[in-house]
């Protein structure tokens, strides 16, 4: 519903009915079994850990159960219920790292379906920019941008979520309301805000970034909010195992008899840690960012990244196109000078998404494009899908 509100144009969005009562009711149906696998794996490993609290929680259970289904009880009855005499540190490890993945999974979809019920996305606008007022349950969030920081408005291909995109980043706007909607809140938009809103040249694809460098160079980059995410994940993941590796070295159970076979078990958990450290360190400081200008691309690798730098004149972009031994079509993007060739990107069945930011960096560097076997064609099929 569009409106003015202090001089300004407003519109407010919420998802829609259909969305509400199908979204939470099925949340609602995978909470109810969520919590019976949650209180279930939970009871496991303080059983197993000797608490007396887990053996309670494991009886109440199967009351439940037997209650409920009285001949399958009688066929899974416990033979024992688990304690400190048979619990190996494989077996506590694997619970720990399941309920850790379980719990958050339980904690994100109780966030959608409180979102669906309670999200609001009000968008304000006018000469002197846009402003985004979200606001889920008594939780709210304010975001705004000027009007010299909007480059231009769009839909995504996907959902059809309004997009607002600036030099440095991509920002969804919203993703309720009709696309009927969307689409006339981002024209309208786009009016008010002039030549500054249009869409000009083709767009940076999702995944990536860019902002203005120096002498008129772009810098190009994977997403870094996505990174950073990705990132995140990783070292609280290593946190946890780490975590869990301290408990079971502090409770004997990664010690073995003297020698190497004895061990093994404090073997494995270090180099499992170790790699899980190597990752979530790549994650966060690896990574390539591209300096494209005219006539000229430059390779500048993250301290881990384990590639040099290099700059290529004269580039020429290629999209290879080649099938693998599962039938799967891979497209690649080269920057190619000579005898130096550097990929860019490679993604498996998204023709488009590597010929966008391909397009996108042959404006950008004004360098030639060539295409390869197959690869007009399969966008062409794609954008007929």
């Amino acid at each position: 519903m569009r409106s003015v509100d202090g001089g300004r144009w407003t519109a407010t969005f919420r998802p829609g009915r259909r969305a509400r009562l199908f979204g939470t009711s099925f949340l609602a149906l995978w909470l109810c079994v969520w919590a019976a696998g949650e209180a279930f794996a939970l009871g496991i490993l303080l059983a197993s850990l000797g608490v007396r609290g887990g053996r309670h929680i494991l009886s109440t259970l199967t009351s439940w159960g037997a209650s409920l289904a009285p001949e399958l009880a009688h066929r899974t009855a416990w033979r024992a219920i688990p304690g400190p005499q048979n619990a190996g540190p494989l077996a506590l490890a694997f619970i720990e790292s399941w309920l850790a993945i379980w719990t958050l999974a339980g904690a994100m979809a109780a966030y959608q379906g409180v979102r669906l019920l309670t999200s609001e996305d009000r968008v304000a606008w006018d000469g002197a920019g846009v402003e985004i007022l979200r606001r889920i349950g008594p939780f709210r969030a304010r975001r705004s941008w000027r009007a010299d920081q909007v480059e231009h408005l769009s839909l995504s291909r996907r959902d059809r979520a309004l997009l607002l995109h600036t030099p440095r980043a991509t920002h969804a706007i919203t993703q309720w309301g009709s696309k009927a909607e969307r689409a006339a809140v981002r024209d309208e938009i786009r009016k008010v805000l002039g030549s500054r809103a249009r869409a000009a040249g083709p767009d940076v694809p999702a995944g990536w970034a860019f902002s203005p460098a120096a002498e008129g160079a772009a810098l190009l980059v994977r997403d870094p909010v996505a990174r950073r995410v990705r990132a995140a994940a990783a070292w609280w993941g290593t946190v946890v195992l780490a975590a869990a590796a301290w408990f079971a070295w502090s409770r004997g159970y990664l010690v073995g008899s003297p020698g190497l076979a004895g061990d093994v078990g404090a073997l494995l958990a270090l180099l499992g840690l170790g790699a899980c450290v190597a990752g979530s360190a790549w994650l966060s400081l690896g990574g390539t960012r591209i300096i494209v200008r005219k006539g000229a691309i430059e390779f500048r690798p993250g301290p881990l990244a384990g590639r040099s730098a290099a700059i290529l004149e004269k580039v020429t972009l290629f999209v290879e196109h080649t099938t693998d031994d599962d039938g799967d079509d891979w497209f690649e993007l080269q920057a190619r000078s000579g005898q130096q060739r550097r990929t860019i990107d490679r993604r498996m069945n998204e023709s488009r998404k590597v010929l966008q930011l391909a397009r996108w960096i042959a404006e950008k560097s004004e360098a030639q494009l060539e295409l390869g076997r197959g690869v007009e064609g399969d966008e062409s099929e794609a954008l007929a899908a």
